[in-house]
C-alpha cells in the first residue's frame, strides 16, 4: 500500500469514527428523556456534523499544498473527537434513565433560572459515593472557533446549543433519596451560582475597616471539589 493510499484510508477511518459517534448519540435520543439531556445530545450531534464537514473542507483546501500532511490533519480531528467524547460520553452512554429522579429536574431548573437563563441541566448517577458538578461554557462555540476557518458558515450559530451545559453526578446508591438530593444538589448548584456571580470573590476582597486603617481581609470560603 502506497503512502497516498495509507493517507486516504486514515482519512476515511477518521471520518467514519466521527460518524460512528454521531450515530451513537442519535441512538440515545429515545424517550423517556428530559430537556437538558436532549439539548446535550442535539449539541454534540451538531458538533459531530460540523467536525465531519470541516475535515472534508480542510482536505479540499489543503491537499494541493506541497506541505500538506494527511496524517497530521487526521490526528488533529481524532484528538478533537476524543475531547468531545470525554466531555459528553459519560453523561449519555450507559446511563439508565430509570435511576434519574426526573421529578426534581424542573425545580432545579427553576432555581438555576434565578441567576442564569441559557443552560441545560443534565443528571447522571454513577458508582462513586460523592456528588460532583461539572459545567462547560459555550461548548458549541468553542468547537466552531477551533475548526475555523474551514468550518462551513452554516454552522456559525446553532440556537439549540445552550450557553452552559451543567452536569450533576450523584451516587447510584442514593438515586431515589429525594430528601438528600434537595440538600446536595442545591449545594452543588450554589457553587455554580458562585462561579457565575462571583459571590465569594466579592466577599474575599471586601475591605474590613478598623480605626483609621482599611485592610483587605480574606473571608474563608469552603469549596467542594468540582470541575468548572
Amino acid at each position: 500500500m502506497t503512502p497516498k493510499e495509507l493517507g486516504e484510508r486514515y482519512f476515511n477511518d477518521t471520518l467514519q469514527s466521527i460518524w460512528d459517534f454521531h450515530r451513537l448519540l442519535t441512538e440515545k435520543k429515545i424517550p423517556p428523556s428530559y430537556s437538558g439531556r436532549d439539548k446535550l445530545l442535539d449539541t454534540a450531534i451538531k458538533i459531530c456534523e460540523m467536525m465531519a464537514d470541516s475535515l472534508k473542507a480542510e482536505l479540499a483546501s489543503s491537499s494541493g499544498s506541497t506541505e500538506f500532511d494527511m496524517f497530521s490533519l487526521c490526528a488533529r480531528y481524532r484528538a478533537l473527537l476524543r475531547r468531545l467524547q470525554s466531555q459528553v460520553l459519560d453523561f449519555v452512554a450507559s446511563v439508565d434513565l430509570s435511576d434519574i429522579p426526573l421529578e426534581i429536574v424542573e425545580p432545579l431548573e427553576i432555581f438555576i433560572r434565578e441567576f442564569e437563563q441559557d443552560f441545560a441541566l443534565i443528571l447522571r448517577c454513577y458508582s462513586q459515593e460523592n456528588y460532583q458538578l461539572t459545567a462547560y461554557e459555550s461548548l458549541y462555540e468553542s468547537y466552531f472557533e477551533t475548526l475555523s476557518p474551514y468550518v462551513p458558515t452554516a454552522y456559525r450559530s446553532f440556537p439549540s446549543a445552550p450557553k452552559w451545559l451543567v452536569f450533576i453526578s450523584f451516587p447510584r446508591i442514593y438515586s431515589k433519596n429525594i430528601l438528600l438530593h434537595c440538600i446536595t444538589f442545591s449545594h452543588e448548584l450554589l457553587h455554580f451560582r458562585d462561579h457565575i456571580e462571583g459571590i465569594s470573590e466579592r466577599r474575599r476582597l471586601r475591605p474590613i475597616t478598623g480605626g483609621n486603617s482599611i485592610c483587605p481581609y480574606p473571608i474563608p470560603y469552603y469549596y467542594l471539589s468540582q470541575s468548572l
